[in-house]
């Protein structure tokens, strides 16, 4: 789960606290964030709402602002046939 760490961290939480808020330890977090392991489905939209974002986004880093910069600019080949 590229993107659980990241998002996180985002929302200020630590590994042990996000573990208590789900009712787990605080190793399974780790191991989660490692890919060593992966969270049940019942447990996907708690920790979605809990760093704020989709479920999809806990499976990938959250791209740099740079790169979305460049992914939103205009290609120069755009409208041109």
């Amino acid at each position: 789960m590229a993107g659980l760490a990241p998002r996180r961290k985002l929302v200020g939480l630590t590994q042990a606290q996000l573990a208590e808020a789900l009712g787990v330890e605080r190793a399974t977090v780790t191991m989660w964030e490692l890919g060593n392991n992966w969270p049940s489905a019942r447990v996907l939209p708690l920790i979605a709402d809990l760093l704020v974002c989709s479920i999809d986004e806990l499976y990938y880093e959250p791209a740099a602002e740079t790169s979305s910069a460049a992914a939103a600019a205009p290609s120069p080949c755009a409208g041109k046939a």
